[in-house]
């Protein structure tokens, strides 16, 4: 089913008493009992879906009767058996009570067998139940039983039981068949309600088994739940036992202990929102009752308090708690309202914003205990807070009494009401007496308690204490003055009581009866204007009126009572019981504006007393004046500016000084100061000065009882005016001096008299003042008291208004009037002073129906981007002014400001800036402010309403300025249009003839342009305007464009192109066919096989049938791919027909043209012949152009008029030279021809022509006479027509733009080049439109390159790669409109010059045993770049025949490359091969260095001389050099002898002959016949092992000691044998020893120790192969290997 929420009611249980009181209405809730399904709160109802038992034991809606056994199911759910007897409770909640105690127990309810009840839809889902219980738990045990038979003695399990905790509480476990048990996570108190149950979903992933609480999950499985097999998979029944004892796996076997209100059972898995929802659909019935709160009104400011009633709580230990709740918005959401947790609610000083606020309390059963989500809890209804506005405000007003009846009064409010005030008190009011006399006049009393009243002219005031009686009351002995507003105040403190007197302290009371008891505090009413106890009944009637009455219940102190006189009092003073501030304004109740206040205290208006404004207003002429006889008090602090008004005149005048005492000077007028014009705006204060006390005291007394005082300032809009200064008193006898202001000084108090007999002064003037309407002196000075003479007059004049000077006669000053700010007048003698009068204020301005009046501004709607003009129209009232000032708000006119932007923002008329949408709507708004204005400067303004303006967007239309189209289509181009104004309008300008605007779609303006729109470039102005004057235009600039070209250089003219035929561009003929294309965008193609027609199209529109040239027919020219192509005639009926090339516009009313042909002439040609003419088909035709022969070389052309030919000079045309050919003709007499780009001939011809479009065929015959098959011989290229004469520079431009095309001798459509040259051609593409792209069909030669990047110049790059052939190539150009043209090129490559292949320059190398490596190399001259060859380099000599194989021997060689081998190319892409030789020389190399035998010759033995060392096989000699030391020094046989007999030498010479390969080489060397002597010491001789060695005979190596590495050459000749090793620093150079072999020893300086590593050393005399040492101080280095002497020696 579908839950619907309803709003709660909530039930009360008990009667409460409700009062109502006056304004706050209290609107009662009913009293009812609560029953079951009544709505909640939130307004939730039972689920009844998938229910299958339904029972309540409610009383009200009853499952059991109370007797018997049998449960009835409610809602046609199961019902079910009693068992055991347990009691049933009907009243109140409504339940059964089971109570089985710790035992198995018999009381239980038993419900029928539910299994037929089920979910049938499958054996799953038909497993899934719920079941819910309300209970009242009172000890353990089970809630329900599951059984599987009527009698439970089939199979049962527990499935919901409640364990003990403690005493006072339990756990609540749940479990399915053949399942796990669940604990709650939280426990139950005993003795509460709760709402339990549990539900399962077999149908779930896991199984899932949920428990609840309160509407709450406490307890849910997390592992898979076992199948619950039985009942459901057998044949058993269903049925449960609630509070049935029995067996369990849940902890006890207790039957259950609980009170039973009310159990359901459904046949699904209940949602946890469903048994939430269930949950507060029934929790009503469990919870609390109480009263609900009744609705309030309420005054703002005032302090409301809404109630409940006595609750009752549900559990048997629980008691009510509470916490308000408050709706802002309807009760749609509640918030807690911190601190408010009792039964009452108290808002203090609510306001208007509160109104329509909600309010209500949940009351909640604390004694449930339970810790789940959501206690038994209750809401009331809400109570609903309406806070109305208090009446008036802005206006003071009082209430004017005639003393008639008329009164305010209220009863009274009860014991220690609003008016009983104990011991202390203040009671204030502004009072206007109107009339004195012997009878009492009461301003106001609580009846018997106290009162405020004057009598005999003077103001008296009276208090009764409880059990005493009103005396006569306190004479203050102040008089009352009618007709003039004064403040009056009384406070009473005990015995002692004072008497204010417009803010001056003027009496004193003691004594009185009264004396300092409480104030009687009876049941009579409190009246203003009167007397009464019963409220029927009134006496002592007040006449006059009455305002800002207040009272408080303590003593206010002198500035305070200041306060209250001049502001509006604090609703919220401390002690402040009451407070009518009269400013309603109308009606018949006065409003308590005490905070404190309720209704109670409001006083009725009884006999419909007048309301007046405090201000005085009058109408004169053009003006009004407003007259502020006192403070003009009210809630917004001051008087509001009345709307228009922006300047006034004012007078503001302070309040006159108090006079002097006993003979003193008179008070001094209160300053005077006069505006002429002053700004206002807004609220203005406005304040009255009082005029200062007169000195007053007894006359037996030689000083005052109260001493003079300075009057009060005015203060009007923070401009304040001090008030006159006090006259003195007593023998001081100055006078109060003037005040000073802008406008002059007032006048000064009289002097009084010094001396006996002295008279008083006069006052001094004051200022006679007549702009407000009538003549009045103001702030005139007070008189000097007399001293036994007359007083002074004050002002000097009668009519001043300030008071007299006592005279002789101990007379008393008299008080200056009120309002005119004069002094008061001195006393002659210890008597009263006169009061200073009351200041004033007094303004005027433009009356309000002066206000200017005018018209406008309006509303408007209009588009973003324009301005808008605001213009207000209407003349003021004479004599005004008028000005204006507009403002502008951009928050919905919430503040305003001028504009800054924009013009004319003071006149009648402003300019706005430029408009955006965002200042659309209402959140900009504009107003004027209309000032007329006086001579005076007064000003009277009118707001006119404001207004907002509806921006449309800006009008935007986009769309493409420049529109390219191709040729022969039609051309839409959609524009875009947003924004604007409706209604749009669109224009295209100027008309041109194909090109047209469609408006059909709104906001979609389309140009078309026809498909036979000739090329050329047009300017159109597309205009859209819509109705708010905003347009956009947009210049519209169209070509239509030709296909793209390769046949021309640059562009040739276009503009009024009418023809253009082109054989050399594929768009216009592709080589084959009959169609010759025209380009220019006309479709007026030329046909190549033209059949006789019968009829022809002339130039009037009409076809007629052709009687001259019947048999026309053409062949078709021959077409000739050179010059990128054109058209040959040499055979006769060969020719081309264009049928209609002249429009018809062209020759209307005479042809106007210009038509170029290049043409070549081919040999000699018959007169007449044309090249291209138009047709001549019907007697007296008129031709209007012909370019024909006039003879065998000559050319000219010529006009026909029907019968008459006129034609140009005839000019020579050499033979085989392309001609352009160009004429025009202007319709009359002039015709020009052209010779490329010079005029040739022209003539003025006297032919009379008169066109008639009847006679003119538009027909073009090219390559023969027009009448005959005359062919032509010779060839037509380009053919261009137009439809104006072009200019010489034009004429000029087509010729230089097409010229290389016929005049070059290359054919740009077959390039040539040879092999192995790059050769680079490039292929202009001429076209207008905005972009092309090339595309090349490469046919997969990577050897022949383009370059299409810049399409408009294609370049073919034929590399040197590309072999010797013929190659076909297409050059495709496409413009981005998709017009194409392509170009066939036939690409020759030749072959390539003689290759020539020399080797380079010859080498010279020495040999050195191996095959050289440096020999001249292969130079190829003539080889193409790309190509690369290797070739075999052959030697040959004298000695070697040709060989592939470098030569190793020494010789001179002939180098030859043999045969190429190509790896890229071939030889055959060349004409001839050359071959070149050169040489490479081996010259013999130096031979090894010869290393002779120099040692072991001893004297008196021959030596063998032996050479080793040297190269190659040559002979080996040796020679004496004739120097030697040995004599008879001899060579034979390679022995050397000597016959010395001492040490000597022979000098020999060793000679190595030379070889092929190697030169000779000779050494000589010393070779030394040696003495060798055995020189051993004594003893030392032995032989064999023991033989004696002189020298040291063993080396031991000491650690750190020299080691040597090696023995070698330095080569260094000084030192030549170098040590290598380390450790030869180890001591200076002078420690250190080298010892060769046989203990020869070199001691520095013939030795260098270098470094560490490395000693050089000379070689010592002596010295034999052997091991070297070095020794040091570190030890002795030993070398590795012996050391064979040098040759050199030291």
């Amino acid at each position: 089913m579908i839950l619907r929420r309803h709003h709660r009611i909530r039930i009360a249980r008990s009667l409460v008493a409700i009062l109502s009181l006056t304004l706050i209405q209290v609107i009662a809730s009913p009293i009812v009992f609560p029953g079951y399904g009544t709505p909640n709160a939130n307004a939730e109802t039972l689920s009844t879906t998938g229910m299958i038992v339904d029972w309540e034991f409610n009383g009200t809606t009853n499952s059991y009767t109370g007797s018997g056994t049998t449960v009835t199911g409610l809602n046609s759910t199961a019902g079910g058996t009693i068992k055991g007897s347990p009691t049933h409770t009907s009243g109140g909640v409504g339940y059964v009570t089971i109570a089985n105690g710790a035992a198995v127990g018999t009381q239980a309810v038993w419900t029928s067998d539910l299994t037929s009840r089920l979910n049938t839809t499958n054996s799953i889902v038909k497993q899934n139940i719920s079941f819910f219980a309300w209970i009242y738990p009172t000890a353990p045990g089970i809630v329900v039983y599951e059984m599987g038979t009527a009698d439970n003695t089939g199979w049962y399990d527990s499935q919901m039981e409640i364990v003990p905790n403690t005493a006072s509480d339990g756990t609540l476990k749940f479990r399915m068949y053949n399942g796990e048990v669940l604990t709650s996570s939280v426990s139950i108190s005993y003795n509460n309600w709760y709402y339990v149950g549990m539900t399962f979903d077999n149908a779930s992933a896991t199984r899932r088994l949920t428990g609840y609480i309160n509407g709450q999950q406490v307890a849910q499985n997390t592992t898979n739940y076992n199948d619950r097999e039985a009942p459901f998979e057998s044949s058993y029944g269903t049925y449960y036992g609630v509070g049935q004892g029995g067996a369990t796996n849940l902890g006890t076997n207790y039957g259950g202990n609980f009170r039973l209100a009310a159990f359901h059972v459904y046949n699904d898995a209940l949602s946890a929102a469903t048994v939430s929802n269930n949950y507060l659909a029934t929790v009503p019935r469990f919870t609390p009752t109480f009263t609900n709160p009744s609705s309030l009104t309420s005054y703002e400011n005032r302090n409301v308090t809404f109630t409940t009633g006595t609750c009752t709580p549900t559990s048997s230990s629980g008691s009510c708690t509470y916490q308000w709740q408050r709706s802002t918005d309807a009760g749609s959401s509640w918030s807690d309202i911190s601190g408010a947790t009792v039964s009452s609610l108290t808002l203090s000083q609510v306001s208007t914003s509160m109104s329509g606020y909600r309010y209500r309390t949940k009351v909640t059963d604390s004694g449930t205990g339970t810790t789940t989500a959501v206690d038994l809890a209750t809401y009331s209804s809400a109570a609903t807070l309406t806070v109305n506005a208090q009446p008036g405000g802005e206006t003071d007003t009082a209430l004017a009494l005639n003393g008639s009846n008329q009164y305010a009064w209220v009863a009274d409010t009860g014991t220690g009401g609003v008016f009983d005030l104990g011991t202390t008190m203040t009671m204030e009011a502004w009072v206007y007496p109107t009339e004195t006399s012997s009878a009492m006049y009461i301003v106001a009393t609580k009846v018997d308690s106290f009162q405020l009243f004057h009598i005999d002219g003077i103001w008296k005031y009276a208090f009764r204490p409880s059990g005493t009686n009103f005396g006569l009351g306190l004479n203050t002995l102040i008089p009352v003055r009618t007709n003039e507003w004064h403040h009056i105040a009384v406070t009473r403190s005990a015995n002692v009581s004072y008497f204010y007197y417009d803010g001056q302290l003027a009496y004193t009371g003691t004594g009185d009866v009264a004396g300092s008891s409480v104030l009687n505090d009876n049941a009579y009413p409190f009246v203003m204007g009167g007397k009464s106890y019963d409220g029927t009944t009134f006496t002592y009637p007040f006449k006059g009126s009455i305002d800002h009455f207040a009272l408080y219940g303590l003593v206010r102190d002198l500035s305070g009572i200041d306060s209250d006189m001049d502001s509006y009092i604090s609703t919220s003073s401390s002690s402040l019981r009451a407070y009518y501030d009269f400013n309603e304004g109308s009606g018949s109740t006065l409003i308590n504006r005490s905070t404190t206040a309720t209704s109670a205290s409001d006083l009725a208006i009884l006999g419909s007393p007048s309301w007046s404004d405090v201000k005085i207003v009058s109408n004169s002429a053009a003006y009004t004046t407003v007259k502020f006889p006192r403070t003009y008090i009210t809630v917004i602090n001051g008087w509001k500016i009345p709307t228009g008004v922006s300047t006034v005149s004012a007078l503001i005048v302070g309040g006159g000084g108090g006079g002097g005492w006993n003979s003193g000077g008179g008070g001094g007028g209160g300053g005077y100061l006069y505006l002429s014009s002053i700004n206002l705006s807004g609220i203005v204060g406005v304040q009255i000065g009082a005029g200062g006390r007169g000195g007053q005291g007894p006359d037996n007394l030689g000083t005052p009882t109260y001493i003079p005082t300075d009057g009060s300032p005015t203060i009007f809009n923070a401009t304040s005016v001090a008030g006159g200064n006090k006259g003195t008193v007593f023998s001081q006898v100055a006078g109060g001096a003037g005040i000073v202001t802008a406008s002059g000084t007032s006048g000064a108090g009289g002097t009084g008299g010094a001396t006996s007999g002295t008279p008083g002064a006069n006052g001094g003037a004051g200022f006679t003042q007549t702009n407000f309407g009538e003549t009045l002196i103001y702030s005139a000075g007070g008189g000097g008291g007399g001293y036994g003479a007359a007083g002074g007059i004050g002002g000097g004049v009668a009519t001043s208004g300030a008071g007299n000077g006592g005279g002789t006669t101990r007379t008393t000053g008299t008080i200056g009037l009120a309002n005119r700010g004069g002094g008061g007048g001195a006393s002659s003698a210890r008597v009263d002073a006169g009061n200073g009068g009351s200041g004033v204020v007094i303004v005027k301005y433009l009356i309000a129906s002066s206000k200017p009046i005018f018209s406008g501004p309006l509303n408007d709607t209009t588009t973003a981007g324009l301005t808008e003009t605001f213009t207000v129209t209407g003349t003021p009232n004479d004599p005004l002014v008028r000005s204006y000032r507009w403002q502008v708000s951009t928050d919905t006119g919430t503040s305003w400001s001028t504009p800054t932007q924009g013009s004319g923002w003071f006149t009648a008329s402003y300019v706005t800036p430029t408009l955006t949408t965002v200042m659309s709507g209402t959140r900009y708004q504009y107003r004027v402010i209309v000032t007329d204005t006086d001579t005076a400067g007064l000003t009277m303004t009118e707001t006119s309403s404001a207004v907002y303006l509806i921006i449309n967007p800006v009008l935007v239309m986009t769309g493409n300025a420049t529109i390219n189209k191709a040729i022969n289509v039609v051309k839409l181009e959609t524009f875009t249009v947003t924004g604007g104004t409706p209604t749009l309008r669109y224009t295209l300008a100027p008309t041109i003839s194909g090109i047209t605007l469609d408006t059909s779609t709104a906001g979609f303006p389309v140009v078309r342009i026809s498909e036979t729109k000739t090329v050329g470039t047009y300017y159109e102005t597309l205009t859209v305007t819509d109705s708010a004057s905003a347009s956009v235009v947009i210049p519209l600039t169209i070509s239509v464009i030709a296909p793209p070209t390769f046949t021309a250089s640059a562009e040739q003219v276009v503009s009024g192109t009418i023809l253009v035929l082109d054989p050399g561009s594929s768009a216009s003929y592709t080589g084959t066919g009959s169609s010759w294309k025209d380009l220019s965008g006309r479709g007026a193609d030329a046909n190549l096989a033209y059949a006789n027609s019968a009829s022809d199209v002339y130039a009037d529109g009409v076809s007629r049938s052709v009687a001259i040239d019947t048999t026309l027919t053409c062949a078709g020219a021959t077409y000739n791919s050179t010059n990128f192509g054109s058209f040959e005639f040499n055979t006769v009926g060969q020719c081309i027909i264009a049928p209609r090339v002249i429009p018809v516009a062209s020759v209307s009313p005479a042809p106007v043209y210009t038509v170029s042909t290049w043409i070549k002439r081919n040999g000699n040609q018959s007169a007449w012949k044309s090249i291209n003419c138009n047709p001549y088909r019907n007697t007296n035709d008129q031709i209007f152009f012909c370019l024909f022969w006039a003879s065998a070389t000559t050319l000219n052309a010529g006009i026909f008029n029907g019968s008459a030919w006129g034609y140009t000079t005839a000019v020579t045309i050499p033979d085989q030279t392309w001609i352009l050919a160009t004429v025009t003709y202007n319709g009359g007499n002039t015709l020009s021809l052209y010779l490329n780009d010079t005029p040739t001939a022209a003539t003025n011809t006297t032919l009379s022509v008169t066109w008639n479009s009847a006679k003119m065929n538009t027909g073009l015959i090219i390559g023969r006479k027009w009448d005959a098959s005359d062919t032509f011989n010779g060839s037509v290229g380009e053919i261009r027509v137009y439809d104006r004469i072009l200019s010489t520079t034009e004429i000029a431009q087509n010729y230089t733009a097409t010229k290389s095309r016929y005049l070059t001798t290359f054919n740009k459509s077959a390039p040539t080049k040879k092999y192995g040259v790059i050769a680079t051609d490039t292929y202009t593409v001429i076209s207008s439109a905005p972009s092309v792209t090339a595309s090349i069909a490469l046919n997969s030669r990577p050897a022949l390159k383009w370059d299409t990047s810049t399409a408009r110049a294609v370049t073919v790059r034929g590399q040197e790669s590309l072999t010797v052939g013929s190659y076909l190539e297409t050059i495709t150009v496409t413009d981005n409109l998709g017009q194409s043209v392509y170009l066939t090129l036939n690409y020759v490559v030749t072959k390539a010059d003689t290759l020539t292949i020399s080797m380079d320059t010859g080498t010279v190398v020495t040999f050195n045993d191996n095959l050289i490596t440096v020999y001249p190399k292969p130079v190829y001259k003539g080889l193409v770049g790309v190509d690369t060859l290797t070739v075999t380099t052959k030697f040959s000599s004298t000695l070697y025949s040709l060989s592939a194989i470098a030569p190793t021997n020494a010789d001179t060689y002939t180098v030859i490359a043999a045969d190429p081998v190509f790896t890229t190319g071939a030889s055959s892409n060349y004409y001839n091969i050359i071959y070149e030789t050169s040489t490479a020389v081996v010259n013999k190399a130096k031979q090894a260095a010869l290393n002779p035998s120099m040692y072991g010759a001893v004297v008196g033995s021959p030596f063998t001389l032996t050479l080793l060392g040297g190269s190659g096989d040559g002979a080996v000699t040796e020679t004496l050099t004739g120097v030697s030391t040995a004599p008879n020094c001899a060579i034979s046989s390679h022995v050397l002898t000597s016959s010395a007999t001492q040490i000597a030498y022979c000098q020999v010479r060793f000679t190595k002959a030379s070889s092929q390969n190697y030169l000779s080489e000779s050494i000589t060397v010393q070779i030394y016949f040696m003495i060798y002597v055995i020189n051993q010491p004594s003893g030392q001789n032995g032989a064999g092992s023991t033989i004696g060695i002189n020298g040291e005979t063993s080396i031991t190596r000491s650690s750190g000691a020299p080691a040597i590495t090696g023995v070698s050459s330095s080569g260094d000749l000084t030192y030549p044998i170098a040590i290598t090793g380390s450790g030869f620093n180890g001591s200076s150079a002078s420690e250190t020893v080298v010892k060769f072999w046989r203990g020869v020893a070199v001691n520095s300086p013939d030795f260098i120790i270098k470094s560490d590593t490395l000693i050089w050393s000379k070689q010592p005399v002596g010295a034999t192969t052997g091991k070297v040492l070095v020794v040091n101080s570190n030890g002795t280095g030993i070398s590795p290997a012996n050391f064979t002497p040098l040759v050199f020696t030291i």
